[in-house]
Order: structure tokens, then C-alpha cells, then sequence
């Protein structure tokens, strides 16, 4: 499923409108997920967190399989696991504890 038509099947109470840079990066991202090793470019603040949880949501829904989310830091955990949550999405947070 395009993750453009997962977005716009969520709860709007959370969920803030898709930007214009974000549709499109969404969209040729989604367009070109059989090429390996791809990466979104957007200045900071410019959700790409949102971006990259759309598309794992629709690979999920394609493969019925997990998808595995890699962050820098725990605050970064954190972050995307609220934002999956604001989004509507199910989500397994791990951390390492030091």
C-alpha cells in the first residue's frame, strides 16, 4: 500500500498535514523502495522520522513482516517511538540501558 494512502487513512487529532517537500520525498521514496540503500535528505525539524515510518508501515502491510527502525540514541528512540505513536502505528521499542 502507497504509505501517501496510509497517511491519509489516519486519525487527523495528531497528525499534522504532509508539507510539500514531505509528500514528495514520500512519494519517489515509495517509488523507488526495489533500489538498495536509499536515503531522504531534509533539513532538520523536517519529519523525516514521519517519512520513514510511513514507508516502514507500508512495507509492513506488503510483506507482513516487521521492520526494523535504527536510531542514533535513546532520546532518538524515544522520539520515534512517540511519533509512531502520534501516528497511530504500533511500534516495539528497545534500548539499550547503560
Amino acid at each position: 500500500m502507497n504509505p501517501i494512502k496510509i497517511y491519509d487513512g489516519l486519525s487527523k487529532s495528531k497528525v499534522n498535514d504532509l508539507w510539500r517537500g514531505q509528500y514528495l520525498a514520500l512519494d519517489q521514496l515509495h517509488q523507488q523502495r526495489s533500489v538498495p540503500h536509499l536515503v531522504v535528505n531534509l533539513n532538520t525539524g523536517e519529519r523525516k522520522t514521519v517519512i520513514g515510518l510511513l514507508e516502514g508501515q507500508s512495507l509492513t502491510n506488503e510483506t507482513r513482516g516487521p521492520v526494523f527502525y535504527l536510531c542514533g540514541s535513546n532520546q532518538l528512540i524515544r522520539q520515534t517511538a512517540e511519533s509512531t505513536g502520534n501516528l497511530g502505528l504500533k511500534v516495539l521499542e528497545y534500548q539499550k540501558i547503560c
